[in-house]
């Protein structure tokens, strides 16, 4: 008799560069592939699976806390090919998170193998968003407006600038500058600036 034993798995191999440089504001696309014997031909039978191997602080690298690991496991649970894509907001900044994906043959789900990814999630910086741009003219007898309320933190899934601070400095430096300002604007009232150049910083 002639006995034809199971194929050998297909190599798994996550085509992302490892560890890979991840911004919370953006959706993820991991992709990979499956790279099959050339001796096996037909319908391999192949279920694939994503899981979270462990989430650590990029700072210390320790453990992280739970907070930080529910948003992707939701995703990764339900992920059953063998590409995985995890929205926005769905890690948290500042920790790495080792994903990995199995690979099962339908005969015999003993057989199988796996490949793992390092996500690491940096910490952005607020945006700064001045309207009017960069460089801005005015008369020395007109009301003189900065607002900066398009500022944002790219972290906070809420987005906009609820629950930022501002403040403004100035140079030289505008006598009572602080006085004038009300949350993300600044109204620096007509006559008080002399003729000359500011550089004014949120």
């Amino acid at each position: 008799p002639v006995t034809r034993s199971l194929p050998e798995l297909p190599s798994l191999e996550i085509t992302l560069p490892s560890p890979f440089a991840h911004r919370i504001s953006q959706s993820l696309f991991v992709p990979a592939r499956a790279v099959t014997s050339s001796c096996w031909e037909g319908d391999l039978g192949v279920n694939f699976a994503w899981s979270l191997v462990s989430v650590f602080d990029l700072a210390t690298g320790l453990a992280a806390p739970e907070a930080s690991v529910a948003d992707v496991e939701t995703v990764l649970s339900a992920a059953e090919i063998s590409f995985l894509l995890l929205p926005p907001f769905s890690m948290g900044a500042g920790y790495g998170y080792i994903l990995r994906l199995s690979a099962f043959m339908d005969a015999d789900p003993t057989i199988f193998s796996s490949a793992d990814v390092v996500i690491e999630v940096a910490e952005e910086p607020i945006v700064v968003d001045v309207a009017g741009g960069s460089e801005r003219r005015t008369g020395a007898t007109q009301e003189f407006v900065i607002d900066s309320s398009a500022s944002y933190d790219p972290t906070d899934v809420n987005g906009g600038s609820d629950g930022l601070t501002f403040t403004f400095t100035s140079t030289p430096e505008i006598p009572a500058l602080s006085s004038f300002a009300s949350g993300s604007s600044i109204v620096i009232p007509a006559g008080t600036l002399e003729a000359g150049e500011y550089i004014i910083t949120v």
